[in-house]
């Protein structure tokens, strides 16, 4: 099939209906859309967010119980944190003594 520029559409019947989608976009968006950051939950990462969440619940003890997270680079640490940091974002307090924050 050819469009109506003279080039040939590409087949994307591969992809499913969402990608087939972003792949119609002009190519700024469709740029950007690769370029996003992107959450993969696999099991490794869901066990180490349901660890902080613990974590972040346990009650207050003269010594708190911790955890250090290590791996090779490039494999989602700091994706893994900025997650959970997304996830327990902190509302101003002003009127507050005190914010409760996990930082």
């Amino acid at each position: 099939m050819t469009a109506a520029w003279g080039h040939a559409v590409p087949d994307l019947s591969h992809l499913t209906a969402i990608a087939q989608a972003a792949a119609g976009l002009p190519d700024g968006e469709r740029l950007a859309r690769i370029r996003a950051e992107r959450w993969i939950g696999y099991s490794r990462a869901r066990e180490v967010l349901a660890t902080l969440e613990d974590l972040l619940t346990y009650p207050v003890r003269q010594r708190m119980p911790n955890v250090l997270l290590i791996g090779p680079t490039n494999n989602g640490k700091s994706m893994l944190i900025e997650k959970f940091r997304r996830a327990h974002l902190i509302e101003p307090a002003p009127q507050a003594a005190a914010e409760r924050s996990p930082w």
